[in-house]
């Protein structure tokens, strides 16, 4: 077979593909084949299937491939820079429309799990960020929020004023504590707890409650709030509902 006879073999190959994902949509295809349409825009002729798969067995599902760096990316093998280039944007773009889609819906911060994926997700798009506080209304929507980067919880570089200041400016009832721990275990140090307790005293003087605090580790979150939190007396529907869907994760 000469190499315009294959062509036109891979050619109808995309175009079989590309009317049955019209037709039903891409619950019907294998990951590897998903991967693959991806990669027609990068490599418009050829069989792209084998270096699909190779990308797939390098980092071991879809989400490992769009959210791999360009540098690791071209250490596969046929990964060039334009392949490179359209896996990386498309993983960026995935990622800033998750968090959109986070902060559209008003009631992100009505459950437990939800609101801790959020907070893992907000941090890991954010490179360097240690600490941050989630200012929530009284019925736990977002309105604003206060970020620090490269400190460490329970140091003295986390003081109150920080973040009295902007719950005041924002009108802020409630707030969430979301800080990273990326090369420690996920649970809050003799320190962690000497600062949470300090914030909470220092925020509940002007009125702001402290509802929970996530540690965060890679893209899990982990429940750090001491017994001084959990027992809040709820004033709102969406409070006592959030206060719920924590002890239902604590219990599961």
């Amino acid at each position: 077979m000469n190499f315009t006879d294959e062509r036109g073999v891979h050619d109808g190959h995309r175009a079989r593909m590309r009317a049955k994902l019209a037709e039903h949509g891409q619950r019907i295809f294998d990951t590897y084949e998903l991967l693959e349409m991806l990669l027609y825009h990068a490599i418009p002729r050829g069989d792209v299937n084998p270096l699909a798969k190779r990308l797939l067995f390098e980092f071991g599902s879809l989400d490992g491939v769009l959210s791999a760096s360009r540098e690791e990316l071209m250490t596969v093998g046929g990964v060039g820079e334009c392949v490179a280039s359209l896996i990386t944007a498309v993983g960026d773009m995935l990622a800033e429309g998750e968090l959109s889609r986070f902060y559209s819906v008003d009631s992100c911060f009505l459950d437990y799990s939800t609101a801790g994926e959020f907070a893992a997700k907000y941090m890991n798009e954010r490179n360097g960020l240690s600490v941050v506080c989630f200012m929530l209304d009284g019925c736990m929507h977002l309105l604003d929020t206060v970020e620090l980067y490269d400190v460490d919880f329970g140091s003295a570089a986390v003081r109150s004023r920080q973040f009295i200041d902007r719950a005041v400016l924002s009108g802020a009832t409630l707030v969430i504590f979301a800080y990273a721990r990326p090369h420690g275990a996920a649970y809050m140090l003799p320190c962690d707890r000497a600062t949470a307790k300090m914030l909470a005293a220092d925020l509940a003087a002007v009125g702001v409650r402290v509802v929970e605090h996530y540690v965060i580790a890679g893209s899990s979150y982990h429940r750090a709030t001491t017994e001084g939190f959990v027992r809040l007396q709820s004033d709102s529907e969406e409070l006592e509902r959030f206060i719920l869907s924590r002890e239902e994760a604590r219990n599961e």
